[in-house]
């Protein structure tokens, strides 16, 4: 839990920082995409989840089989259960997992708490996933389903989210509505 914590020190903010607009942007002005960038919040985010592997290092030479058993059987860990999908994981692997799991979890947590924003602030919502997506990718990892599908929503226009939502889980489209 301590390994998640400053992700989630930064993911509480998600809703907050969603209902800013930045300075001069209009509500109504439809911005291409291009006009997007991830915000500090995600990109601080991505940058500790990049060092974790640093961080577990010590943990990757050696025998390591009695610490992924002791790890996979501890039932206390945050998104033990979903990243354990493999016995042979390495430890450093399955603790990615679980951080990773639980990173997508909390985000989606913090969608649930968003309301009417407007439509620029819910693409800018859907670039910060993606950067996400991406820096989970290159740990090895992906975002969870759900996230991946309320990526994919909040980055087109609210007609559509009806056209394209029967591709996606009826809760992430009803999630996405309500953003």
């Amino acid at each position: 839990n301590i390994m998640f914590h400053p992700v989630e020190t930064q993911l509480d903010r998600v809703s907050e920082l969603a209902s800013k607009q930045g300075p001069g942007v209009s509500l109504e002005a439809n911005l291409p995409e291009f006009s997007f960038s991830p915000q500090e919040y995600i990109t601080q985010t991505g940058e500790y989840l990049m060092t974790l592997p640093q961080h577990l290092e010590p943990f990757m030479s050696g025998d390591t089989s009695l610490l992924g058993r002791a790890l996979r059987d501890g039932t206390s860990i945050p998104g033990a259960k979903e990243s354990a999908e493999s016995a042979d994981t390495a430890p450093v692997d399955f603790l990615l997992g679980c951080v990773a799991v639980s990173t997508c979890a909390k985000y989606l947590e913090q969608l649930n708490g968003i309301q009417n924003i407007g439509n620029n602030s819910a693409r800018q919502l859907g670039i910060d996933i993606g950067y996400l997506g991406n820096v989970l990718e290159d740990l090895g990892h992906s975002l969870s389903p759900e996230l991946s599908s309320a990526c994919a929503l909040l980055k087109v226009d609210p007609a559509q989210i009806k056209t394209e939502g029967s591709n996606h889980p009826a809760n992430i489209v009803a999630l996405v509505k309500k953003i």
